[in-house]
């Protein structure tokens, strides 16, 4: 979570600027505005909104729009170890509200396949692939995106239809374990939930084939979910213990109506007096107890 100090936005006052902080390994948001507009306002609230979970820098100097490109856009520049050749570095806002530019980042932030990590679970959405495997941007870029190129390769038939992701292993072993994996090995491990959040596994060794098989059948639904398998239950000789329950209704201090109801085997039937007979039963025994 990012700090409330200071404004939301870094002003960036230079090409220099625009450059360096283009270079931070963190996706971003900049809005470029030649003048005061709609949608400048509109970039400075969502900026104020989501301060504390994304970073945002914006301009109006000349030499930054020209260097840009754009006189009065807000765009996503995708952080630098994320860049790929199946889609474009940074896209452009089309909308104008606050509304539009909540949907338009959510869609567009992580791009085909994001990096998800432990604290950014909650923005991939089902459907969801995830790989599984050693992702380290820091000391292993390359071998990392080795393997997001592969599946970037499937991800873009599938744009709009199912999400993908990449996740450290060691980070989401809880996760993992809950499909019946203990350790994955050093190709991806390709898990799943589609729509109904449901649970998929590729059992398949990773390869861009398998991938795509396994995708196209996720989607039209031709997989069957993982289930885990119930321990199987430790004999019990011990007698069977029966669950008895009495209902009892009281009518001025008499006692009309019992039933007694065994769980485990049909009830025996009573015949319940209403309140008017148990009146006239209980003055035809005192008339009769009278008569004696």
């Amino acid at each position: 979570m990012r700090a409330q100090v200071g404004p939301a936005s870094k002003d960036l006052l230079t090409v220099a600027d625009f450059k360096k902080f283009l270079e931070s390994p963190e996706t971003s948001v900049v809005g470029l505005f030649e003048k005061e507009s709609d949608l400048k306002g509109t970039f400075l609230k969502y900026a104020d909104k989501m301060r504390e979970k994304l970073r945002f820098g914006h301009s109006t100097a000349p030499e930054v729009l020209k260097e840009a490109g754009e006189a009065n856009a807000i765009v996503i520049f995708r952080a630098p170890q994320l860049h790929n050749k199946f889609e474009p570095s940074s896209v452009k806002f089309e909308g104008e509200t606050l509304g539009e530019l909540t949907e338009f980042v959510q869609a567009n932030f992580h791009g085909l396949v994001g990096h998800r990590t432990r604290e950014s679970t909650q923005e991939f959405k089902v459907p969801l692939v995830v790989a599984y495997y050693n992702v380290d941007y820091v000391k292993n870029p390359k071998g990392t995106n080795y393997w997001r190129n592969r599946v970037l390769k499937v991800a873009k038939e599938f744009a709009g239809q199912i999400n993908f992701a990449i996740s450290v292993k060691d980070d989401f072993q809880h996760e993992i374990n809950e499909y019946g994996y203990d350790y994955t090995g050093e190709k991806p491990l390709i898990l799943a939930r589609d729509a109904k959040n449901q649970k998929f596994i590729m059992k398949d060794e990773f390869s861009v084939e398998s991938l795509q098989n396994f995708v196209s059948n996720l989607e039209d639904g031709k997989l069957d979910p993982y289930v885990k398998s119930e321990p199987i239950s430790e004999s019990n000789d011990a007698p069977v213990k029966v669950a008895r329950a009495t209902l009892v209704s009281v009518f001025p201090d008499q006692i009309f109506g019992q039933v007694s109801v065994n769980w485990h085997r049909r009830p025996p039937i009573h015949r319940v007096q209403k309140p008017e007979e148990s009146v006239n039963s209980l003055q035809s025994n005192n008339k009769s107890t009278a008569s004696l």
